[in-house]
């Protein structure tokens, strides 16, 4: 749920916002707080769940009084907890930036003080929010870089995202010891909400950045390449320097190189671009993450399965049907964030084993569970020419039991179990 509160001298602006916002996401409710007294839903007992975010839009004046106890105790608890507070405070003013108490200690977003001004900035900044807050973590980014020509951009973006609110971490010791190291690079990932890959010349020659893609393919954690690469004559394949994340969208940026061809720091241009592409990347994540399970659940439930989560971290979920005294119906479904047309996502997914899958590692080898099919779900739907270029490719032949299936082909499929239960 999405709550808007404002100030009394912002609350015209407050409504523009919410406006906005439930176009922007039809799935959540979107509630706006009285004046006087706070809705039932938004107290202490009550707030905030796993998907509530409060948006404040504030002026010059007072927040409601009412509410102040409320918001002290998330302010406190978030303090406690050593995470975000999940409120967004919005300035309408171009000189005021710190937010009335008990929130003057959180971050507002730039002002918004001119009403022809466009919001997306916080259309996009609150899916960003939800969507890191959907994976139950305090918005952590794992930045994957190369020592020898990556260090100085890796130290100036992990910087220049925290002052924009978003933690993130780099590895500065990566240490040898064989399958220990593995370990710690699976744990880091797997608790990650996207790995930052600074693609730079020499990337390719790290073992270290091969184990972390790989750890976050197999842990489902999404990955943005940044590609960085000097401005020269001649033509260059565009895209990642991996094989493996040739099909991902990522973001290119020229850089120079100093002598000790070390890239050198981005303008701030140049940072300003790499944070709306990775917000805009958060967004479209969110957006499926909030789409896919709930429509999903809503087509199995209507005939008559059940629907139950066996990794939210993974998107990973179970459905089943008792058919009679003797026999059951069991599916097993991961609701994909980039779709069949990021091959190595759809891999993972054939090696995953929701018995063996330890929580931030990935899958083991115990024997998978029985199901009758396991379906990768995705939202847009693919041309069937380039779905047979997949299946040629992956050799889904051989692995009777997949489907890859959009929303569309998931409900017409259960339809065809649509008929009177077994007693």
């Amino acid at each position: 749920m999405l709550y808007i509160l404002s100030t009394d001298d912002a609350k015209t602006r407050a409504d523009e916002i919410a406006g906005e916002l439930a176009k922007a996401y039809p799935d959540l409710q979107v509630l706006q707080c009285g004046e006087v007294e706070a809705p039932p839903l938004l107290t202490a007992q009550s707030w905030p769940r796993w998907d509530d975010l409060l948006v404040v839009v504030f002026g010059t004046g007072p927040l409601p009084a009412p509410l102040q106890g409320t918001l002290s105790q998330e302010v406190s608890a978030a303090s406690a907890e050593r995470r975000n507070a999940r409120i967004l405070p919005i300035s309408t003013l171009p000189d005021l930036r710190v937010p009335p108490a008990p929130l003057d200690a959180i971050k507002a977003l730039p002002c918004l003080h001119d009403r022809n001004t466009d919001v997306t900035n916080v259309v996009r900044r609150v899916g960003v929010l939800l969507g890191l807050w959907l994976r139950g973590s305090g918005k952590k980014f794992f930045v994957s870089y190369r020592e020898s020509d990556g260090r100085e951009v890796a130290k100036q973006l992990v910087e220049y995202l925290k002052r924009h609110g978003y933690p993130a971490w780099l590895d500065a010791e990566r240490l040898d010891g064989g399958q220990i190291v593995q370990q710690e690079i699976e744990k880091h990932v797997a608790g990650a909400d996207m790995v930052l890959l600074l693609d730079t010349p020499q990337v390719t020659d790290s073992k270290w950045i091969k184990k972390e893609i790989d750890a976050a393919i197999h842990g489902f954690v999404p990955i943005f390449p940044l590609v960085l690469r000097p401005a020269a004559g001649g033509l260059r394949k565009p895209g990642s320097s991996f094989l493996a994340l040739r099909e991902l969208y990522c973001h290119e940026l020229e850089v120079t190189l100093g002598n000790d061809a070390m890239c050198v720091s981005l303008s701030q241009e140049d940072l300003n671009q790499v944070l709306v592409a990775i917000e805009q990347r958060l967004l479209q994540i969110v957006r499926n993450r909030m789409k896919l399970p709930s429509h999903a659940r809503e087509a199995f439930e209507r005939v008559h399965f059940s629907w139950s989560t066996l990794d939210q971290h993974r998107q990973m979920y179970e459905s089943t049907r008792k058919e009679s005294r003797f026999s059951q119906t069991r599916m097993l479904a991961h609701c994909s964030v980039d779709g069949p047309t990021f091959h190595r996502s759809v891999k993972a997914f054939q090696s995953y084993h929701p018995a063996a899958a330890p929580a931030g590692g990935s899958a083991g080898t115990a024997p998978p569970r029985a199901y009758n099919f396991k379906l990768f779900l995705y939202d847009e739907p693919v041309p069937e020419p380039n779905l047979e270029e997949i299946a040629e490719h992956l050799r889904l032949d051989e692995d009777p039991l997949l489907r890859l299936v959009d929303l569309t082909e998931l409900t017409l499929h259960l339809e065809t179990f649509r008929r009177p239960q077994a007693a």
